[in-house]
């Protein structure tokens, strides 16, 4: 049996929409804060939905 959260959903999901909206917040921060550029803010986003979309069961 697998662990839930108090919604119901397996925690491991859970984790992972987790990190992929950490991942989102800090790639925009780095953006708005000129530390990278938008090609780069474009490809990591791309690499964050692939990382996201290869963990759906």
């Amino acid at each position: 049996m697998e662990n839930r959260n108090s919604t119901g959903k397996p925690l491991e999901r859970t984790g992972s929409v987790a990190r992929k909206v950490w991942l989102n917040y800090y790639n925009n921060y780095l953006y708005e804060h000129n530390a990278i550029t938008e090609t780069e803010k474009r490809k990591m986003q791309r690499l964050i939905e692939k990382r996201d979309s290869g963990m759906e069961r």
